[in-house]
C-alpha cells in the first residue's frame, strides 16, 4: 500500500488498536466506513502486507487488531489495550500490580488480567495471562475500594491496589509467585 493510497489513509484514521467493527462503522472512518465483506478483504490484504496484526494468537472470534502503521511495536506495547477491547471488565491483577507499585523487584514479563468467569473461553494475547474471577469478586473489589480506575492506576486499564492484588494471589493461588 502506497503512502497516500486510500487503504493507507484509512489505517491512518484508525487508532493503534482497533476492532473489526471500527472498520464497518463511522466512528473513526466517517464516510470511508466499509461493508463487512470489504472490511474482511481489507484486513486480509493489510495483514499480508504487514500493516496490521491480529491481537489474538489463536484464530478464534477475537476481532481486535494492531495498526502497525501507527505503532510498529503494537503487539509488544499495547496488549492491555487489546485486552480492554476484548473484555470491557478487564482488570490488572497479580505481579504486574505488585511490581509497578514497588512491592516486589522482580519484573514480570506477562501482565495478569482478571475477566468475568461467565465467559466460556478467551483468546490468547501475547504478553497477557487471563484469569477468570466470579462477578461477585468484581463487585466485592469495587465495594471495598480495591479498584483503581485507569486514571488513578499506572496502567491503561483499571487495576487492583497492591494490597488487594496480594490478597487475590494468596486467595486464588492460580498464578506463579516468586
Amino acid at each position: 500500500m502506497k503512502q497516500d493510497s486510500p487503504a493507507a489513509k484509512r489505517l491512518d484514521l484508525l487508532p493503534e488498536v482497533f476492532t473489526f467493527n471500527d472498520l464497518t462503522n463511522d466512528t473513526y472512518l466517517g464516510d470511508a466506513a466499509m461493508t463487512s465483506e470489504a472490511a474482511k478483504k481489507f484486513l486480509i490484504r493489510a495483514r499480508d502486507r504487514g500493516l496490521v496484526a491480529r491481537a489474538a494468537e489463536d484464530n478464534g472470534r477475537a476481532s481486535v487488531y494492531y495498526n502497525l502503521r501507527r505503532d510498529i511495536d503494537g503487539p509488544i506495547n499495547r496488549p492491555m489495550e487489546a485486552a480492554h477491547l476484548l473484555y470491557e471488565e478487564a482488570l490488572v491483577i497479580g505481579l504486574s500490580v505488585l511490581h509497578t507499585y514497588g512491592w516486589i523487584t522482580q519484573i514480570p514479563k506477562i501482565v495478569d488480567i482478571a475477566i468475568h468467569s461467565t465467559r466460556r473461553s478467551c483468546p490468547k494475547i501475547r504478553g497477557v495471562n487471563f484469569y477468570f474471577r466470579p462477578l461477585e469478586w468484581f463487585r466485592n473489589q469495587k465495594k471495598s475500594g480495591a479498584i483503581l480506575d485507569h486514571r488513578e492506576s499506572e496502567f491503561v486499564l483499571p487495576s487492583l491496589t497492591p494490597r488487594a492484588a496480594l490478597d487475590d494471589i494468596n486467595l486464588y493461588r492460580d498464578m506463579w509467585v516468586p
